[in-house]
Parts: structure tokens; sequence; C-alpha cells
């Protein structure tokens, strides 16, 4: 009997890891479509509107990127159950004709597959991606690229957590150090300069630590 309570409990346990998981899933998911969205990067037709968390959200649908869209969350289910992986990076590419990279939208997410317990935390969770969502609608609505976006890909990256010092001021964004080279990366052209700038969007504690920037190339 006890060994049948065990299975049972491991098996509502792993239930609860996988919702949890599936919602974050969902969340990077929204955020693909909107981003696609904003730049105008297929046809408007190619969009259909539909909701999600209680507001309005854009959907490509087109199985081509469709299934690329699902194959990059899936490489994100993956690293997400590596334990070893302390913080997820997805990041969202739009470049021109040449494929130069005009914008990158990183998201950063520190949630090892042992501390998920975000069922508890369901409504906070949602009121979070809807900030999110609309924060980065914002920002990158009024931002103006140097080129026509062309090209997107996603890139999915792991690497250590360092939230806490860059979370020290509460909810408040708090750039970390950083190499020169990363946020003011320059190239002379004929007529002007193009500097790459860092752009805080948004960062979230609790019930998970999510961190939102956007490095855009710009004339100076």
């Amino acid at each position: 009997l006890d060994s049948l309570l065990q299975e049972i409990l491991c098996r509502m346990l792993k239930f609860k890891a996988d919702d949890d998981l599936n919602r974050v899933i969902e969340f990077f998911d929204v955020i693909t479509h909107q981003f696609l969205w904003i730049w105008k990067l297929y046809p408007e037709e190619a969009f259909i509107k539909s909701g999600k968390y209680g507001i309005p959200v854009q959907r490509v649908y087109h199985p081509g990127v469709t299934d690329y869209i699902q194959e990059s969350l899936n490489k994100l289910v993956d690293l997400f159950k590596h334990k070893k992986n302390d913080l997820v990076c997805f990041t969202l590419v739009c470049s021109d004709e040449a494929e130069e990279a005009l914008l990158r939208l990183k998201i950063e997410i520190d949630l090892p597959s042992k501390e998920m317990n975000l069922h508890r935390s369901a409504t906070q969770l949602n009121m979070n991606f809807v900030k999110i969502l609309e924060r980065i609608t914002e920002v990158l609505g009024s931002c103006k690229l140097i080129g026509s976006p062309e090209e997107w890909w996603i890139e999915v990256t792991t690497k250590r957590w360092r939230g806490q010092e860059m979370l020290r001021k509460g909810e408040d964004w708090a750039i970390p150090p950083q190499d020169i080279a990363l946020d003011r990366d320059k190239r002379k052209d004929a007529d002007c300069c193009i500097e790459k700038r860092v752009l805080p969007i948004i960062a979230v504690l609790n019930p998970a630590v999510i961190q939102v920037h956007a490095e855009v190339l710009v004339e100076t």
C-alpha cells in the first residue's frame, strides 16, 4: 500500500511539474507570435486575432512557421528539464535582408525543474505574463530600426544565474556591469555611426524570476 501511495504521489508531482512547464512554454509561444506581429514579418492576412491571459494577441497560422516555433520550444523544454541549467535565455531576432541582426529581444527566466511550484501562483504568473507582453509591445512598438526587418529566427541558450545581483532593487530594472563592447558595438559607415544599445524592458521576481531586454542597432 505504501509503495502504491508513493507511486501516486510521484505521478501527481510530475503532473504538476509538467503543468508548470507547459504554462511557461505557452507564454514563450505567445510572445513569439506577438513579436512577429509587431515587426510585420508576415502579411497581415497571415495573422489571426485571438486572446490569451484576458488580452488580445495575434497568431501566425502557417504550417512552416508554427512547426519552426514548436521545434524551438521543444529545445526550450529540454533545457528546462536539465537540472544543471540555472538560467535559460530565449532570444527572438529580426534582421535585414543581409541577415544582420537589427534587434534581439532577450527573455531570461530562472526556472530550474527542481524548484517548479507555479501551480500555487497561477494567477500571479498570468498577471506577470500580461505585464511582460504589454511592456514588450510598448517598447518595441516605439523602437525605430535602422533597416527593414526581413528575416527572423530564435536562439535558445543557457548560462549561470546572476539574477539576485541584477534585481537587488526589487522589481525595478538594474542593468548589471557589462563589457562596454557589448552595448556600444559601433561600426563606421560612410555617413553615420551604427551603435548597438541595450533597452531595459521589464523584470519580475515572483513566482518566477523573469527579465527582458532588447539589443537594438541605432544610428548616432
